[in-house]
């Protein structure tokens, strides 16, 4: 029923009930939810749909199911199925589907392809937010463009693995394509950005051990992921970002402001010792550089001495 009139999950009973208030807990339950969150709102030129438009012919059980509604213009059944599939791990199932919609030539693209949700995330996003590994290796076969595609904020399969602490899938994707660590969505956020507002610590020991460079970078708003894990007072986080990029302590947002400005009061102790101690390395290394710069001049001072000295034979 869900494939074929996706709409009915917003039919009204005569005791004013969907049929996601009356589904028994399990797999149902969680179908309608997932249909109800992600279909609402969706139309091929933004059109509403939802319990609003189940009185409307044109979107709601009216005529054929197969007639070029804005609904069934963008989506259908199958393209739910994919998204499941992908959430779910079902890989047998996700092969199923590719096999009963393949894609007539090489202009068309295949049902895995056009499959988004209400975000524009595709089959690649929620199998990394999932961590299938196994499902990212079959896509990456079958389209593997889906993993660089970006959703509706400009996260791409990558920042989706990130924020939900699936270091694994990270790292497999990273394998296909390393640029994929420095993409940024609509707000300049790299997937290290969300890993640290998220907390995902099993990501941000990966990317600090693989390149801590990536610790460095600013967003929109110049803050890096010392700023945002800090702000959100994910401590263990903050030091292995600290570890791994200390002079990140010292970085200024737009407005100038430091991590230590911004931080959570957990973490504010830990980035004011932090800045303390680059202060006072620096401190030495500027009087270290200062004492090489006085030997190297008495060692010039010496040569140009001993050059202008009268040679005495004996």
């Amino acid at each position: 029923l869900v494939e074929c009139a996706p709409l009915s999950c917003w039919a009204m009973s005569n005791a004013n009930e969907s049929p996601l208030q009356v589904a028994k807990p399990g797999y149902c339950r969680e179908l309608l939810q997932f249909v109800e969150e992600n279909i609402q709102g969706l139309g091929e030129g933004g059109e509403k749909f939802g319990p609003e438009s189940r009185d409307d012919p044109e979107t709601f059980g009216g005529g054929d199911r197969n007639s070029a509604s804005p609904l069934h213009s963008r989506y259908n059944g199958k393209e739910w199925r994919v998204l499941l599939a992908a959430r779910d791990g079902e890989l047998e199932e996700l092969k199923s589907i590719a096999a009963e919609s393949p894609s007539q030539s090489r202009d068309q693209n295949s049902v895995l392809e056009t499959a988004r949700d209400k975000a524009a995330r595709n089959a690649g996003h929620l199998a990394a937010e999932k961590g299938c590994k196994h499902i990212l290796q079959f896509l990456a076969q079958e389209a593997p463009s889906l993993l660089s595609t970006p959703d509706s904020d400009g996260t791409i399969a990558a920042h989706s693995a990130a924020t939900w602490d699936q270091a694994s899938s990270l790292s497999f994707l990273v394998g296909l394509d390393p640029a994929c660590l420095t993409v940024r969505d609509s707000d300049g956020l790299t997937p290290a950005h969300m890993a640290a507002r998220e907390g995902s610590i099993g990501v941000i020991s990966w990317v600090a051990q693989r390149d801590p460079s990536i610790l460095l970078l600013q967003d929109n708003t110049g803050w890096t992921p010392c700023h945002l894990a800090g702000h959100n007072g994910y401590v263990t986080a903050l030091r292995v970002i600290l570890d791994a990029a200390p002079t990140s302590v010292a970085i200024q947002g737009l407005n100038q402001e430091r991590p230590v400005d911004v931080a959570a009061p957990g973490c504010r102790e830990i980035l004011q010792e932090a800045l303390s101690k680059l202060k006072r390395e620096n401190g030495c290394l500027s009087r270290l550089l200062g004492r090489k710069k006085e030997i190297e001049g008495a060692g010039s001072a010496l040569s140009s001495l001993q050059s202008s000295a009268p040679t005495v034979k004996l």
